[in-house]
Formats: C-alpha cells, sequence, structure tokens
C-alpha cells in the first residue's frame, strides 16, 4: 500500500509539473508568433532575465535597435548601442540563444528557425 501511495503521489507531482509547462509553452508560442510577424526579415534571440523568460528581436539592418520583449510579446526595454539608447535591462541578459534568422541575414549567418515559426 506505502508504494502505491508513493507511485500516486509521484504521478500527481509529475501531471502537474507537465500541465505547468504546457501552459508557458502557449504563452510562449503566442508571443514568439507575433515577434516573428513583426521580425520575419530579421532575427529573434532567446534570454533569460532574473530567470525568466524573454525575447530580444530586431530588423534585419545595420545600426537597428534591438528590442526586449516578454514572453507574451510586450516591449519591456530597447537596447540601441549605435545611439546610446541602451536600458539597463540590457546587461542583464543571460544564456542568449538565436531561435530565428532569416534567409539572407545581414551578418551573413546562416538561416535558424528552432520553434518552426515560418512554417
Amino acid at each position: 500500500m506505502k508504494t502505491f501511495n508513493k507511485l500516486a503521489i509521484i504521478f500527481l507531482i509529475n501531471a502537474f509539473a507537465l500541465n505547468s509547462c504546457r501552459q508557458d509553452e502557449v504563452i510562449t508560442k503566442e508571443g514568439l508568433n507575433a515577434l516573428y510577424f513583426k521580425y520575419k526579415n530579421g532575427s529573434i534571440s532567446e534570454y533569460k532575465l532574473n530567470e525568466q523568460t524573454v525575447y530580444s528581436a530586431m530588423e534585419n539592418a545595420y545600426d537597428a535597435s534591438t528590442f526586449i520583449y516578454d514572453i507574451s510579446g510586450n516591449k519591456i526595454a530597447e537596447c540601441n548601442w549605435a545611439f546610446n539608447k541602451v536600458d539597463t535591462i540590457c546587461y542583464q541578459l543571460k544564456n542568449c540563444e538565436i531561435i530565428y534568422r532569416c534567409n539572407n541575414h545581414i551578418s551573413g549567418q546562416p538561416f535558424v528557425d528552432k520553434y518552426g515559426l515560418g512554417k
């Protein structure tokens, strides 16, 4: 009986954790789709800011501003290094991963679409 109770508790904990992850993925996908629509000819990166996932996005142009967005697609900061308009958040971003980059990107780097945003 004790083994059954332990297994039941483990099952409930895992079910709760999986449900929480699915909810975050839905919110993130919605926000990413909005960013993709706006920056499909640019690039989008994923970061951590105080243990929360945030995204940066920029157009495919020299000296373009980089904007920071939360997982819902709301703009929370601007990092414009060329014109010295750099919000504090820009210095706090960690664990950068490029998740989308258009074809023929100005950087010369290859196309990336980690989450299938262009499909």
